[in-house]
């Protein structure tokens, strides 16, 4: 959340390799896209309670993330946009909504590496487009259903002031922070409802 000119140099030195590496495994990297769909989906099951439907929902979300529908760009007011592990880039907050939202094909395939960058961005998109559209069509606010996509899956953006300076130079630091973490809360809310959905998505794995 600091500006560049508060990032003294050697910090910024030090988080290059950690910024290469998360560009490298989720940015550039088509195969953590197709990876990223089916295991947000099953996450979103997991943990909330709007009545999500695995697969289906992320499905309706991908429609919303290629169609920058109304309710689209709805969410991405609502502030649900910055919970993906793409919006830990700089050069990712620092591009206008005009671009992101009116013309995004153009942007999309003015160069090899922003097309890669945006199949990565609607794998992480759809599931939390996807629990927006759940949470508003169960009348909730613009705000919360924002704060229930970002909880949908993991908010990257979800970390205090010296796990934010340790995120920049150990890549992918607040990620397993934030896994542990989502994992105690949920189970803590409401353990039986969590055990019954693990459960029976473990029996159905081991159908299928």
């Amino acid at each position: 959340g600091l500006d560049r000119t508060q990032i003294i140099p050697i910090v910024r030195l030090l988080s290059l390799p950690a910024t290469l590496l998360r560009m490298g495994a989720t940015g550039i990297n088509p195969e953590f896209a197709f990876r990223n769909v089916p295991r947000d989906t099953v996450a979103a099951f997991l943990q909330t309670n709007l009545g999500f439907a695995p697969g289906w929902g992320s499905m309706v979300g991908v429609f919303h993330v290629l169609g920058r529908t109304d309710l689209y760009k709805e969410w991405v007011r609502s502030g649900g946009r910055h919970a993906t592990i793409m919006s830990m880039e700089r050069d990712y907050l620092k591009r206008t909504l005009k671009e992101l939202l009116q013309n995004p094909v153009k942007t999309w395939v003015s160069h090899p590496l922003k097309l890669l960058k945006a199949v990565s961005e609607i794998s992480e998109e759809a599931t939390r487009v996807g629990v927006y559209r759940v949470a508003r069509k169960r009348g909730m606010t613009i705000r919360q259903s924002g704060f229930e996509s970002r909880e949908g899956t993991l908010d990257f953006q979800r970390m205090g002031a010296w796990i934010q300076a340790v995120n920049l130079m150990i890549p992918f630091f607040n990620a397993n922070v934030q896994d542990i973490d989502k994992f105690a809360r949920v189970h803590a809310k409401n353990p039986a409802r969590a055990a019954i959905k693990g459960a029976s998505l473990a029996a159905i794995s081991m159908l299928v």
